[in-house]
């Protein structure tokens, strides 16, 4: 156990981070190690501690681990009374005394874990919070309605956010997010499509998260489209949590239509164009210049009201296909910016 217990061990920056995060080559953290090397590279103190997942297949870092710790906030949340963010902080202040005796002025988190509690040991600190995955109006973790959740606003919290696009999406949503969202940027690398692809990519999404019917609906969607398509030739990928949800014998009965098990990345690149029902791929397959079709109206109003995709039919995207890899690639630039390493040290210096 690695914690502080007295003034010597005081820090400019505290990451905090999941475990499942770790799911970079050799185990790292993508969304945060570039963060960690610029501040390490600058001499800037840092403390990098990490949240066990018991669950996770990915490995644990060689940083602080909060085993220990965690036990002790399971334990006295069942003892302490008032709502959860209050037990937190009253966690916080009790363990940050014995604990977390040094000083810390910025804390980065992912997926919000901890923060309340972080809150409750480091009152004066500022808090970050990092995105990890797509935000759109809707999300629970930032928005209940039009208002910011109690997680956030009653910790003052500050999110980074990839690109000035989503920036725009939650200052929409609430003029907290104009003061507390700073477009940080991501490290990305940079990949190229393979341009002698000609198949269509379609992404599923079958899983548990949706209801029998809805699984249904997606997959009369899915059928409809490919008949109305049958001069094409398509390559299904399932959604990584797909548990038999269809039957794919269905599908498969199509003889333009094969389904494949290679690495989403693979699948991206040598193919022409993708197509999904509501998918965030469309982002990772606009970053490779390969334009996006929805098979299926469910969801696409996020696409077109909320992040403004270039929606158009499959004969359409394929008549203006090379106009249509520069508009999706410009889009897509809008959300994910290059990592702005001048903003990230004038945050932490």
């Amino acid at each position: 156990m690695h914690f502080c217990f007295t003034r010597k061990n005081d820090h400019k920056v505290l990451f905090y981070s999941p475990q499942h995060f770790n799911r970079g080559v050799l185990g790292k953290n993508d969304f945060i190690k570039p963060l960690i090397e610029i501040t390490e590279a600058k001499g800037i103190s840092s403390w990098v501690i990490e949240e066990p997942s018991y669950e996770s297949n990915y490995p644990r870092r060689k940083v602080v681990q909060f085993d220990f710790i965690l036990l002790l906030i399971i334990l006295l949340r069942k003892v302490l009374k008032g709502d959860f963010i209050e037990k937190e902080h009253k966690i916080g202040q009790l363990l940050g005394r014995v604990f977390f005796r040094n000083k810390i002025e910025h804390i980065i988190i992912q997926s919000q874990s901890m923060v309340s509690f972080f809150r409750g040991v480091y009152p004066n600190a500022k808090i970050y919070d990092y995105q990890h995955g797509i935000i759109y109006k809707g999300h629970p973790a930032y928005c209940e309605g039009k208002n910011v959740p109690e997680l956030i606003k009653r910790n003052n919290v500050y999110i980074l956010v990839f690109g000035s696009g989503f920036k725009k999406l939650l200052e929409n949503i609430n003029s907290y997010y104009i003061e507390h969202s700073l477009v940080i940027g991501v490290n990305k690398e940079k990949c190229t499509q393979n341009l002698n692809g000609e198949n269509i990519l379609i992404t599923l999404q079958f899983t548990e998260d949706h209801t029998p019917e809805e699984n249904k609906k997606l997959l009369e969607d899915l059928q409809l489209f490919i008949q109305e398509n049958s001069n094409h030739q398509f390559v299904l990928k399932h959604h990584p949590r797909f548990n038999n949800e269809i039957n794919n014998e269905e599908i498969l009965k199509h003889a333009n239509v094969s389904i494949t098990q290679k690495p989403l990345a693979e699948c991206l690149r040598n193919c022409k164009i993708h197509s999904t029902a509501y998918s965030t791929t469309v982002f990772e397959a606009a970053a490779l210049k390969v334009p996006s079709v929805f098979y299926s109206d469910w969801k696409i109003e996020i696409y077109k009201n909320q992040f403004i995709y270039p929606i158009n039919t499959l004969n359409d995207t394929l008549r203006m296909y090379n106009d249509l890899q520069i508009e999706v690639e410009n889009w897509y630039k809008n959300y994910y910016e290059p990592l702005n390493e001048t903003l990230w040290l004038k945050i932490v210096q």
